[in-house]
């Protein structure tokens, strides 16, 4: 992986939080008129002063909007996303604060940590845009967690880890079947599959995405991943053990640009 790949990989899209931000901000000022703007006309002719009051605080909403986008896109660790979560809770780059943050946590190996906030995100943010990103988040860190027991010697912890991790991602495949983190969902099955010995059904996953994806820019990591599974499978017919699986790469939804990852294997 590059340095600037590292770059996206590490820091949350300035672009994407401004973006959220923009678009809740105009949403919330077109409700805001449609249901009081006849109502404000009459009260400044009426009134004036306490009027103009409430929409100076509308305006003091939207700066603080913007401000916490602005943050975000600034933040370089767990720390400063914190400190823009605490300062504006309910602006909504709080929610991609959270996400940042958990993200931070699985690159740094604390895959319990990450989990906890992913867990948490799809309690409070329910109706977010970002949920089903916290919810694939949640499979990959149980992923993540059943590999690193597996290379601690704890096979049956980490067979039940993966295996719950493998029907995660089976549940978000077919319940979003046309969103844009389903090919990582796909490519998160599959090497549930390889890690739990079924070298064949990874195999059968990598085809068919194959098949069925031919204009994904994912098609040539899938084509990558299947000829490492064939190569297992062709060790394990030798009687040769099967390679060790690196973990899934972690993704914040971004542009559609950088949503193709690294390779996770050889």
């Amino acid at each position: 992986m590059n340095e600037n790949s590292d770059k996206k990989e590490t820091a949350p899209e300035t672009a994407l939080d401004t973006a959220v931000a923009e678009e809740q901000t105009q949403a919330e000022s077109q409700a805001m008129f449609a249901r009081y703007g006849k109502w404000a006309v009459f009260a400044v002719c009426v009134v004036g002063l306490p009027a103009v009051g409430m929409f100076m605080y509308t305006a003091s909403q939207r700066a603080q909007v913007r401000r916490a986008a602005e943050l975000v896109g600034a933040a370089r660790n767990v720390v400063q996303l914190q400190k823009v979560v605490d300062q504006y809770p309910d602006a909504p780059a709080a929610a991609h604060a959270k996400l940042a943050m958990a993200k931070a946590h699985f690159d740094q190996g604390n895959y319990a940590g990450a989990l906890k906030i992913y867990q948490a995100f799809e309690q409070e943010y329910p109706e977010n845009y970002f949920v089903l990103a916290a919810r694939l988040g949640i499979h990959t860190c149980g992923e993540a967690i059943g590999t690193t027991l597996y290379r601690q010697g704890q096979s049956m912890a980490a067979r039940e880890k993966l295996e719950e991790a493998r029907s995660g991602y089976r549940r978000f495949i077919d319940a979003n079947p046309d969103h844009f983190l389903v090919a990582q969902a796909t490519f998160g099955e599959a090497s549930c599959h390889q890690q739990l010995g079924r070298l064949q059904d990874a195999q059968i996953i990598y085809e068919d995405f194959i098949t069925t994806s031919t204009n994904s820019p994912w098609v040539q990591l899938a084509e990558r991943q299947l000829a490492a599974v064939e190569r297992d499978i062709e060790r394990t017919a030798r009687g040769e053990p099967a390679r060790e699986t690196v973990i899934t790469p972690l993704r914040i939804p971004a542009e559609p640009a950088w949503q193709v990852p690294e390779t996770f294997g050889p």
